[in-house]
Parts: structure tokens; sequence; C-alpha cells
């Protein structure tokens, strides 16, 4: 740390430190969200795709310790440690077991400057020092974490260091954001030119195996537009990025949008871009994702077009339509499986050929700024990655 950074103890700089709580509510279809370990990334975002909600009749049972609210700073302190994240000022929550949460003292700290200290070097290797090891699984010992030592600066630099790194992250939020907007976008469009036909300005009609469809379509399987390629997993992955390689993608690099692991190997399968993925062994079976450049992982199988007159940007709608009936169609017992037949079996009126063109002109639209978006997110990431070492260590002076 630099000369001018001052040590002093977590209980310096907070008002609190609060528990978890040490036992599950009942489920509600509705209300405030039970806070988990699943809803905290790595990347230290506040993620609601999959959430748990406690009715607003046991809601202050379970905020009898504390009420988490904007600012406040959560974490896991048990099986899944390291992760971080701020409680966004219009969430309504309350703490799920194994999560902590700490109310920093603004007057003696900047927030995010305590919150991105939380990913530095010196605060990962104070959490080793104070590991407990257990039999199933390693926590950190709350009775003494306000004891823990950490480096501060003055105010005006800690608010430079954490608007910094927060400007990144909030570009990457709305960057999320504009994503579930154009993947909704999307959505409407295929429900209101394939399904509903509601956008559609032949008002002439005629039977198929799908119901009424506009005159002009016709019913192909989607067997005939695809085939399934299985990915496989390289012998070796690699951690450090060279010429080379590329980027492993797995089930936890699509969701977060962050290929982190490199591979290299021969008879693997690649993916680009513009390619279609779709997970094929476990919990997650029959998801679709658009891909990024990189190597298939061994849970997922390429889509490879056989009719290049369906752009993969059209056929990714197609599946997202069907994706939850195909997802109550797995097989396997044990462990889930995306039953392929299925999948080739679902049926999709084809448009005529001028339709089919502008339809691919559109959704490719769609997708191009969806993947530069997580391109861009990617980029800014691997940013903050590089700053937050040299931001806490003092090589970057202010």
């Amino acid at each position: 740390m630099s000369n001018n950074w001052i040590r002093m103890e977590i209980r310096d700089v907070i008002l609190d430190l609060f528990d978890g709580p040490h036992a599950t509510p009942k489920p509600s279809e509705t209300g405030p969200v039970f806070l988990g370990i699943k809803n905290i990334t790595e990347e230290g975002r506040i993620d609601l795709t999959d959430v748990r909600h406690i009715s607003y009749e046991d809601f202050p049972k379970w905020t009898k310790r504390v009420t988490p609210k904007g600012g406040d700073i959560v974490f896991t302190y048990e099986a899944t440690l390291n992760r971080y994240a701020m409680i966004p000022k219009d969430l309504e929550c309350c703490l799920g077991r194994r999560i902590a949460l700490i109310r920093p003292d603004k007057s003696k700290i900047y927030p995010k400057f305590l919150f991105y200290y939380f990913f530095s070097q010196d605060w990962r290797e104070t959490i080793e020092k104070n590991l407990l090891m257990g039999s199933t699984v390693d926590r950190i010992p709350l009775s003494n974490f306000k004891d823990f030592n950490i480096s501060v600066p003055t105010y005006s630099i800690q608010k430079r260091i954490g608007d910094i790194l927060g400007n990144i992250d909030e570009r990457i939020r709305i960057n999320l954001k504009t994503n579930e907007i154009l993947e909704k976008l999307g959505q409407t469009y295929f429900q209101g030119y394939f399904i509903d036909y509601k956008l559609n300005q032949n008002s002439n009609f005629k039977n198929s195996e799908l119901g009424l469809i506009p005159n002009g379509w016709k019913v192909i399987n989607l067997r005939d537009i695809f085939q399934f390629v299985k990915g496989k997993k390289p012998k070796e992955l690699n951690t450090e990025k060279g010429e080379s390689n590329l980027p492993y993608l797995n089930i936890e690099a699509l969701n977060s949008g962050i290929p982190q692991q490199f591979a290299e190997g021969e008879r693997l399968v690649f993916a680009d871009d513009s390619d279609l993925l779709m997970v094929m062994d476990g919990n997650s079976s029959g998801t679709i994702y658009s891909a990024y450049k990189g190597v298939v992982g061994s849970t997922l199988s390429k889509l490879e077009i056989k009719d290049n007159s369906i752009s993969p940007y059209l056929l990714y709608f197609v599946i997202k339509y069907h994706e939850s009936n195909i997802r109550l169609n797995l097989t396997g017992s044990a462990i889930p499986h995306t039953d392929k037949d299925y999948v080739y079996s679902i049926q999709f009126a084809v448009p005529t050929d001028d339709l089919l063109i502008k339809m691919n002109t559109v959704f490719k639209n769609i997708q191009l700024q969806i993947q530069k978006n997580k391109n861009e997110n990617i980029y800014l990431l691997n940013l903050k990655n590089f700053l937050i070492p040299r931001l806490f260590s003092g090589e970057i002076n202010f």
C-alpha cells in the first residue's frame, strides 16, 4: 500500500455487522427477495434471474436483525466465499442463509471504496489467513470479522477509486438492462410475426399442421434447419491467454458473459459469435444461448445450420419461444438431458422468401446489438480486474 494509507480495523469504518438467519422461510410466489448465495455473483452484482420470495406476512420476522437498504454491502461467509455486492436502493429484500451485511459509516469511509476493497489482493489475503476450515465447508468467522484490518487513503482518494470502478460497473449494468429490453423486443416481434401473425399484413390464411398460417408460408421441422454438434472438454485448460488460445465456453461463462478460462487442443468444437449453443446435460438442459467465439464445452452443443435461408439470429427466437416446452420434455431421472428428437420435431412456419429475408435482418440487428453489449461488458470487466490490484496497491497514484 502507499505510505499515506492508514491501517485500521473494519469496526472503525462501519456502523455495524449483521448476520443472516440460520433457517429458510416458506416459499412465496411474490413478495420481497430472500437473498441467497446464488444471487451474489463473483463479479460483485446482485443477480435476480433466479430468486426465492418471502411473503410480506413473514417479512418482519426475517428482518428483526436488519432490513437491508441501498448502499449496504452483503457478502457470503460460508461455503461459497469471496462474493460481495452492494444492495441497490430499490431492492426490497432480507438476508438469506450464509449471508452477512455490513453497513458502512458514510462519515468515515466512502461506501463504494470499501466495497471494491473487498476485491483487493490485500483483503483476499486477510480472508485466507482467517479462514476456518470445516469438515464439509469453509467459513469466515463473523465473531472477529470486525477486527480484520484494511488500508484506507484520504476520503478524496477513496471517492476517486470508488467512482472509477463504480462507473465501470454502472456501464455494465446499463448494458445488461439494455440486453434484457432487446431480448424482450425480439420475443415480441417473433410472437407478432410468427405465432399470432398480428404484425403480418397478409390477411389470407390457409390450414396447416400448426393451424391457420398465412398463404405462401410452409411448415417445416427444426431437424430440417440444423443439427446438434456436441461439445468436447479440452484435456487441459489454461488460465493464461495466448495468441493460439480461445475462451472455453461453459454454462457459467455464458450466464456471466465472462469466458475466463482458455483452451487449446485438437478435435475440439469451435463456436463463433453468430453460432447458437444449447445446454444438453444438467439442470439447465434445454436452455438456448447465443455464442461467443471459443471452444464449446462438453455439456453444450452447437447448432450447426443446414438451411442457410434461416439465419441463426431468427432460429434463436424460434427455439427461445419453445424453450419452456423443451425443458418440460427432458430425459434422464438422475441427470436431466435435452431430448434432441423432441427439439428436432418442433414445427415452424416459414414465411415467403421476401419476408424471411426481412425478418432475418430484423433479428440479426437485435442479436448483434446484444452481442456488442456483451463484448463491451467483457472488456469492461477485464478493465476492472486490471485496475483493482493497481488502485489498491498504490501503483496508480492520485
